[in-house]
């Protein structure tokens, strides 16, 4: 019998045969993959799905309307401190749960509202949910706050020993911690207010900002109450870091919160529980950032001066052992030092490293850099990472050094910690120069064992996003050949009608000059620039309201800038009635986004220049007049001469397909090519955003009308893809599309 699924509006189509399929993957127990473009619902696709499968698997329970709890603050005076530390056990378990992931907070949250307006939500009121979140986004201690200032780390620390602080003072007896500053403890952790809180949100899910804001209310800490909600939630919201991170995994979904099966020190188990990831696109880099640090050449030598100091200031009150903890960190970091400055000596001078006349090495697996090159092999870097950890050293060293000091050798500790954890043979140190930051080495590990394991675990798992393919990129690395071959790909079309995007490629400009933005073709830059600069202003007077002119790098969008200025089209698309606004490096997305619309309101049109791959690629909404038109200026293939994407690409190829069948050189260079196509599809697939909108999309590079080349272009969009010959015609096109659209 076919399932009936319920939906907050009426489904198109194709939401409601992607929700089928999903409901049968989950329903045996396979890997999902979905491939939707944005703006076509995915987010209630999701959450439909996930419900629907939930609604069948957990019986009604019967529910008590939850009793009166008045929004009076819990005197600290009256409060127990002895209260168990696992309040949650007492809770009963939720089982199945419906983990859902994504990459921010802005994407948890849409997830959030169509979670809160779906009938199966309304209907099923013993379903309940937790939304995760840091420490850092859920704290309401403005002390804390304000002298953690952006840094995350410190915020973690300054957290960390205010609730250490607190506790202690509810313990205090007579003569004990005098010394202690008041001012440095967190009151807002107290238990019993921290319970009060969670039994709120227990009554009534709220989101983020609604928690923060009843935690102020009841003076508790809204992060310890989200992170009780877990255990006795069905629906839980999680950054993907909880999910995919050893360290935040195991200390927000322990066995307490999550299997009753477990030893309360055990992991977490995901066994029968669904596992959605929303916008997977990212997980693999996310996954990969996870698994690898940066360090600098001078946080070696900054760590061994402040670890000496330390250790010569409290050299009365360290125990001995603690002193042989700091000589062995020491002794760690000089040796790391020593390796530097040899590979930048040689470096300088050029030197050969290897015979066969090699140049200067600049990749080394875990034992040629353990063994051959810094010599630290006899080092036990566990050890000195728990000595760390159990000392709370990152906090004490800012009793002899600054917070900059201090935050160098938490780049270290966190390096010292990759390093330590990244056992596959695969697994790299990468050693560059770097023109802000000197000497900067590198280690990447590609072991995603821990991954798979929760992924076979679960019941089934679900990845989600506008542009999945090539699954060697985006699923694969992540999964065992097992679990590979239980993955399904669905792919869904658009709700916007094909006669509503035009999409040209255009291999030239008003003047006919070829454009081919290629490191070859590098001393026609400024020739084609100017091309470019004629083309834009022809395209922006058919046009109307937003144009968004992409490129592949900040350097041509600078250069496209000053060309701008210096041949006076600035002043005509300006006298014309448009406004300019660019992307800038440091400028938050969200600023240059307000100026953008603001230029829209108050003028005939605006032109948007932006990056691809940048901070304006993702998760903004170009609807309607944000985005009538878009400019893609290039491709963004990225260097090929990076060695970590070299080896990363080699290793996705190695281990993604058959090398009997397959020449792994090939497969090597179309995932470079697929990755280059990925950042064009999230570009261009921003403009239309729902059944109405409407939108032209012009790509400046003859290399786009190659057929390796257009066949990634989004399958949506081949059924409105124009190859043109020369920009007339393309600029013909444009003319006659927009004149069969609705009149501004």
């Amino acid at each position: 019998m076919q399932e009936r699924f319920e939906f907050p509006i009426e489904p198109y189509q194709l939401q409601a045969k992607a929700v089928a399929e999903l409901f049968a993957d989950v329903q045996h127990g396979r890997l999902g993959v979905l491939q939707s473009p944005t703006g076509t619902g995915k987010s209630m696709m999701l959450t439909t799905a996930a419900l629907a499968w939930l609604d069948s698997q957990v019986p009604p329970a019967a529910v008590a309307s939850a009793p009166a709890i008045p929004l009076t603050k819990v005197s600290s005076r009256s409060s127990s401190s002895s209260s168990s530390q696992s309040d949650t056990a007492k809770v009963p378990l939720a089982k199945p749960k419906v983990f859902l992931s994504s990459r921010t907070h802005g994407q948890l949250a849409q997830l959030n509202e169509e979670l809160q307006r779906s009938p199966y939500m309304k209907r099923r009121t013993d379903f309940r949910f937790a939304h995760i979140a840091s420490r850092r986004q859920l704290c309401i201690n403005q002390k804390i706050l304000a002298a953690a200032g952006s840094s995350t780390e410190k915020h973690r620390d300054l957290c960390g020993a205010a609730i250490d602080a607190y506790r202690r003072q509810r313990h205090k007896r007579s003569g004990d911690i005098e010394d202690l500053d008041p001012n440095q403890s967190c009151s807002f952790c107290d238990r019993r207010r921290v319970q009060r809180l969670t039994k709120h949100l227990q009554c009534n899910s709220r989101d983020l900002a609604k928690t923060k804001e009843l935690g102020e209310q009841l003076q508790a800490c809204p992060f310890l109450a989200s992170t009780n909600l877990v255990r006795s939630s069905h629906i839980v919201l999680v950054p993907y870091p909880y999910l995919v991170e050893d360290d935040a995994c195991d200390a927000l979904l322990s066995a307490e919160a999550t299997n009753e099966d477990r030893s309360p020190t055990a992991g977490p188990s995901f066994t029968g529980d669904l596992m959605i990831f929303d916008e997977a696109h990212n997980l693999v880099d996310t996954v990969r950032f996870s698994a690898s640090a940066e360090v600098r050449g001078s946080d070696f030598f900054s760590a061994s001066t402040t670890l000496s100091a330390y250790a010569t200031k409290y050299d009365a009150r360290l125990l001995a052992k603690h002193k042989q903890k700091l000589r062995e960190w020491v002794s760690f970091t000089d040796r790391c030092t020593a390796f530097m400055k040899r590979w930048e000596a040689a470096a300088d001078h050029e030197a050969k490293r290897e015979e066969g006349g090699d140049v200067l090495k600049c990749v080394y697996t875990l034992s040629e850099f353990l063994f051959e090159e810094a010599k630290v092999d006899n080092i036990n870097l566990y050890d000195l990472l728990s000595f760390v950890r159990d000392a709370n050293l990152e906090r004490k060293l800012h009793a002899v050094a600054t917070d900059e000091v201090v935050a160098s050798f938490q780049r270290l500790v966190r390096w010292s910690q990759v390093l330590a954890r990244a056992a596959s043979d695969d697994a790299r140190v990468f050693v560059k120069r770097d023109e802000q930051f000197g000497i900067l080495a590198k280690v990447c590990s590609m072991d995603f064992r821990h991954l798979s394991q929760r992924f076979a675990e679960a019941r089934a798992v679900i990845f989600a996003g506008g542009t999945m393919e090539p699954l060697e990129l985006t699923v694969y690395p992540l999964l065992t050949n097992e679990l590979r071959a239980r993955c399904v790909l669905h792919t869904t079309g658009h709700v916007v009608p094909s006669t509503s995007l035009l999409l040209c490629t255009v291999p030239s400009g008003p003047s006919r000059r070829p454009f081919e933005l290629t490191h070859a073709q590098r001393g026609t830059l400024p020739e084609q620039m100017l091309e470019i600069c004629m083309t834009v202003l022809n395209f922006c007077r058919v046009i109307p309201r937003g144009v968004i002119v992409c490129f592949a790098s900040y350097t041509v969008e600078e250069i496209f800038a000053a060309t701008l200025d210096s041949s006076g089209v600035r002043e005509s698309i300006v006298s014309n009635g448009r406004a300019i606004v660019r992307e800038s490096r440091s400028r938050p997305a969200d600023a240059t986004i307000a100026e953008y619309r603001a230029a829209l309101d108050n003028h005939k049109g605006a032109i948007l220049t932006c990056v691809m791959g940048g901070k304006l690629s993702e998760g903004i909404n170009f609807a309607d007049d944000l985005a009538r038109g878009v400019l893609v200026v290039g491709m963004p293939f990225p260097n090929n001469q990076d060695e970590e994407l070299r080896h990363t690409l080699r290793y996705f190829a190695t281990n993604s397909c058959d090398p009997v069948r397959s020449n792994i050189e090939d497969t090597v260079s179309d995932l470079y090519t697929a990755l280059c196509m990925r950042s064009v599809n999230q570009a261009i697939g921003r403009c239309v955003r729902h059944r109405h909108d409407y939108a032209f999309v012009a790509l400046l590079d003859k290399r786009y009308a190659k057929g390796a080349i257009a066949k990634r272009l989004p399958s949506w969009m081949q059924h409105s893809l124009v190859h043109c010959n020369e920009f007339g015609e393309a600029f013909r096109q444009c003319r006659a599309f927009f004149s069969a659209m609705p009149p501004q």
